[in-house]
């Protein structure tokens, strides 16, 4: 029985690892074209910034001075702070800010009672005007010349929806910070290959942008809590191009802890998985996107998790079976190797419980 397992297992290893590396090789070509985005010079659009927040009385300050320094676009711009009933001092902080550094292009606005981040989105798309809306995290602070960067994308009139990238700031020398700068390495490679071939799978809510009309055309659903993954697939069923923009860049801090990585890497799988799966409609649909990137998505961020986790949860078998396999894990002992163990695993069991983990549609504020 136990021969079986290990010839079945050993299977399984280098059908796994074929896959992958196969997977990942077509990405790295595509990465490596040159965009298809046609810019053609500086946007002129109007463009309102919204700023969701829940009790974000200990970095609002911060990111409104970030958002009043950094490089304005050509056309109107406007800050609209979104209070979604936080019960700290959020909005008094917003508010004085307001008062002192510019009433004509900032707005505070308190969204009645506390319906999680979707819904209060979806309030504030039908208060503003503008042409573009971009999305922005309380938490996180712009490169000076990141809203430039992403709104010149919608002078390519298939682009619908624009992420930015996102940067680990290090306090100290987490090791966290290395694990997550390693996968962003790679998560830069898969998301510029899907926009030169189409549209991305996978939005950094904490940075985006939509074309209005978009938004006037998406209908927000109540029970799909997740803005970035919900509006990049509704943007692309409208017939828009959801692209990533490498120059658009974002700071977010480093997690000091593996327990607490783990906990936002779950939250964010969480999100993922579940509007993945609820979108399987469009396989073989929608250009390359729903027959090429889509189909690959599933497989990285649905299908090898749960090869992966049936991988580790065999593994003491095996070892007993070829106790010689313990030899590799002197592997471990080098530095680069180590983070890209642990960095890989942990995503993979994170994405894995995101699978079985219910949705949720009230965000928690949680600073590092």
């Amino acid at each position: 029985m136990i021969e079986l397992v290990s010839k079945l297992y050993g299977l399984l290893v280098i059908i796994y690892i074929s896959v992958f590396v196969f997977v990942n090789l077509l990405l790295f070509y595509f990465w490596r074209r040159t965009t298809s985005i046609r810019k053609n010079g500086s946007n002129q659009s109007s463009v309102a910034m919204i700023i969701p927040c829940y009790n974000e009385e200990s970095v609002i300050r911060r990111k409104l001075t970030n958002s009043i320094d950094i490089s304005r676009p050509i056309g109107p711009f406007t800050i609209y702070v979104v209070d979604d009933g936080s019960t700290d001092n959020t909005f008094k902080i917003a508010s004085e800010f307001r008062q002192l550094n510019g009433p004509e292009n900032i707005f505070v606005w308190k969204n009645p009672g506390r319906k999680g981040k979707i819904n209060a989105l979806d309030w504030v798309f039908n208060k503003t005007t503008e042409d573009i809306v971009v999305i922005t995290d309380a938490d996180v602070l712009l490169e000076k010349s990141s809203i430039v960067e992403l709104i010149d994308n919608f002078n390519d009139q298939t682009v619908g929806a624009v992420t930015g990238k996102m940067m680990i700031t290090k306090q100290g020398k987490e090791f966290t910070a290395k694990t997550e700068n390693l996968y962003r390495k790679i998560y830069d490679v898969w998301r510029r290959a899907e926009s030169n071939l189409d549209s991305c799978s996978v939005f950094n809510g904490s940075l985006m942008a939509f074309r209005k009309e978009v938004l006037r055309k998406v209908s927000i659903d109540e029970n799909m809590h997740y803005d970035d993954e919900n509006l990049l697939f509704k943007t692309r069923r409208l017939g828009y191009r959801a692209v990533y923009e490498p120059e658009a860049l974002f700071y977010e801090s480093a997690d000091p802890s593996l327990l607490q990585q783990m906990k936002r890497k779950v939250r964010r799988a969480t999100a993922l998985t579940h509007v993945l799966l609820r979108n399987l409609d469009m396989i073989g649909q929608y250009g390359f996107f729903g027959k090429l990137i889509y189909p690959i998505s599933i497989y990285n961020h649905i299908i090898c998790p749960i090869i992966t986790l049936i991988l580790l949860l065999l593994s003491p078998l095996i070892v007993f079976r070829y106790p010689v396999i313990l030899l590799l894990g002197s592997l471990l002992l080098v530095p680069i190797i180590r983070t890209a163990v642990v960095g890989f695993i942990t995503a993979q069991i994170a994405l894995a419980i995101g699978l079985i983990m219910p949705e949720r549609g009230r965000w928690e504020t949680i600073h590092k």
